[in-house]
C-alpha cells in the first residue's frame, strides 16, 4: 500500500486550493516518506485504505518523542481532503517569503526567523544549508536551544528541534541593524 502511495506521488506533485481557501501539496520527506503539507503543516503518512483510497494523515510533531506532541490529524481521499481534527500546538513549520539576514559585527551572516537569530552550521554541495539557533552555542549544555532550520535554494524547506527554549533575539537584531545603518552612513561619506 506504501509502494503505491509512494508511485503516485513520485509521479506527480498535486498542489490545489479548494473553496475554503485550504493549500495543499503532496511531496516525500528526505527519508522518502509520503508528507502532506497543509496550510504550512507538515503531516506524516499514517496508513491508507487502498478500497476506499482513503489516507490517514498525522501532525509531523505527534511524535511521542517531542515534549508536546501534536494530535491533529486529518484524511484525505483520492487526493482531497475530507476531514480534520483537533488543533495545532506550535506555529507552522513551512515559511514563506523571502528570507532576511543580518551580519554580525564579526561579519559572518546570521539568519533571522519570527525574531531569533540562527547560525548556519553547514553547506551541502546540493544547495541546501543547515543552520542552528544563536543559543546553542551556550556553555552550559542544559541551555542550549535545539532549535534548528533548513534552506533549501533559498527558501525555508524544515524549521526543527522543537520549539525555543528562550525568548526572541529582538534587541540583539535591533541592535545589530542599528549597526548596519550605521555602518553604511559612514560608507556614504567616504
Amino acid at each position: 500500500m506504501v509502494a503505491g502511495l509512494r508511485k503516485r506521488i513520485q509521479e506527480s506533485i498535486i498542489e490545489h486550493e479548494d473553496e475554503s481557501n485550504v493549500t495543499m501539496s503532496f511531496r516525500q520527506t528526505s527519508m522518502g516518506r509520503p508528507c502532506l503539507e497543509l496550510n504550512g503543516f507538515t503531516f506524516l503518512y499514517n496508513k491508507s485504505v487502498e478500497s476506499t483510497g482513503t489516507t490517514y494523515w498525522r501532525c509531523s510533531f505527534s511524535s511521542a518523542r517531542k515534549k508536546n506532541p501534536c494530535d491533529v490529524r486529518c484524511i484525505t481521499r483520492h487526493g482531497i481532503l475530507q476531514k480534520r481534527s483537533g488543533s495545532h500546538n506550535h506555529p507552522p513549520l513551512i515559511k514563506t517569503g523571502p528570507l532576511s539576514f543580518i551580519k554580525t559585527p564579526w561579519s559572518t551572516s546570521c539568519l533571522v526567523i519570527d525574531n531569533y537569530i540562527y547560525n548556519c552550521h553547514s553547506n551541502t554541495h546540493k544547495g541546501k544549508s543547515y543552520w542552528r539557533c544563536h543559543n546553542y552555542s551556550k556553555r552550559n549544555v542544559d541551555e542550549r536551544c535545539r532549535a534548528r532550520c533548513v534552506i533549501k535554494d533559498g527558501k525555508i524547506q524544515a524549521l526543527t528541534g522543537g520549539h525555543h527554549n528562550h525568548l526572541p533575539h529582538t534587541e540583539k537584531i535591533q541592535k545589530i541593524r542599528k549597526r548596519e545603518s550605521l555602518m553604511d552612513k559612514c560608507d556614504s561619506f567616504i
